[in-house]
C-alpha cells in the first residue's frame, strides 16, 4: 500500500495520502509514523486522504482498537478524513464516534475541497515530501 506523507510548515498541515490496498499492518505503521512525526513537528491541521484507495482490508477490530488510542495527530489539531466510497465513509465515522471526545475536532468528508473548507485553508502549495 503506497502512502505519501507531506508537510506544509507554513500552514502546519500534515497530509497523508493513501493509494491502492490498505491492510491492518499498513494502518498500524501509518498510525505510528504519524505519531512520531507529530512528536517532532507542530501540526495544527491534518488530512488523511483516502480518495485513491482501491480496497480497504482493515478489520473492524483494528479500527476499534485505534479509536481507543490517542489520536493519530495531536488532539488539539483540526483533522479530516477524506473518503468518497460509502463503506469507507461508514468505517471512518465509526472510528470518529468510537474515539469520543478525543475526536471532537475530526471531520469525515467526501472531498478535499470540504476538508480545506473545514480546516479554513486554501489548497496547500508548499507541501514537502517526508521520507519514510
Amino acid at each position: 500500500m503506497p502512502v505519501r506523507f507531506e508537510y506544509d510548515a507554513e500552514q502546519k498541515l500534515l497530509l497523508i495520502t493513501f493509494s491502492g490496498a490498505l491492510l491492518d499492518a499498513d494502518l498500524v505503521r501509518v498510525y505510528q509514523q504519524s505519531r512520531d512525526f507529530a512528536a517532532e513537528h507542530v501540526i495544527a491541521r491534518g488530512i488523511l486522504d483516502g480518495l485513491r484507495l482501491t480496497s480497504f482490508n482493515v478489520s473492524s477490530e483494528l479500527v476499534r482498537s485505534i479509536a481507543h488510542q490517542p489520536p493519530m495527530l495531536p488532539e488539539d489539531s483540526d483533522r479530516c478524513i477524506v473518503v468518497s466510497q460509502d463503506y469507507l465513509y461508514g468505517m471512518a465515522r465509526m472510528y470518529q464516534l468510537m474515539g469520543g471526545e478525543s475526536r471532537d475536532r475530526l471531520r469525515v468528508v467526501r472531498t478535499l475541497d470540504e476538508a480545506y473548507q473545514y480546516l479554513g485553508i486554501a489548497p496547500p502549495t508548499n507541501l514537502q515530501a517526508i521520507e519514510e
